[in-house]
């Protein structure tokens, strides 16, 4: 858009794409689905997500370590990586296909429980909501009881 060259061209938050934060970041991701796996070991959703998030993980390591050596190099399979010389696509192109990859298998992964119908977690919880056992999200929610806007129950 602004025909910057692509050194230059790293968004509004610049300040933030340096590998330390990809790492603290990556890292976040693969313990979170670790433990939705641990939570949910029954969706393939994330028996998927959780062997990628887990190399992802490991290729920001890899990229962390070489980062803090000073070493510019591009990764495990980032065109130039240690593995194989890497894919042939740059190491962006990999990490947007990682992240596209891994916020879809989440969003799947969500999507299985929430239609789940034997999931008797999320409908214990729809049922506490219904049934008024959660009085602040209750009253909020609600508009069938107008007298509770504003002001007390009569």
């Amino acid at each position: 858009m602004l025909h910057w060259p692509e050194a230059q061209a790293r968004g509004i938050a610049s300040w933030l794409d340096e590998e330390p934060v990809h790492f603290v970041f990556n890292l976040g991701v693969f313990v979170t689905v670790v433990g939705l796996f641990r939570v949910m070991e029954s969706n393939r959703w994330l028996w998927v997500c959780l062997p990628l998030t887990g190399w992802h993980a490991l290729e920001h390591s890899f990229r962390l370590w070489a980062y803090l050596h000073g070493e510019g190099l591009a990764g495990l399979l980032g065109h130039g990586g240690l593995l194989f010389g890497g894919l042939p696509i740059g190491e962006r192109a990999l990490h947007f296909g990682y992240n596209l990859a891994e916020l879809t298998l989440l969003v799947a992964a969500l999507l299985t429980e929430v239609r789940s119908e034997h999931n008797t977690r999320y409908a214990r919880g729809v049922a506490e909501l219904r049934s008024n056992r959660l009085p602040l999200l209750s009253g909020c929610a609600r508009l069938d009881y107008p007298e509770t806007v504003g002001g007390a129950r009569s």
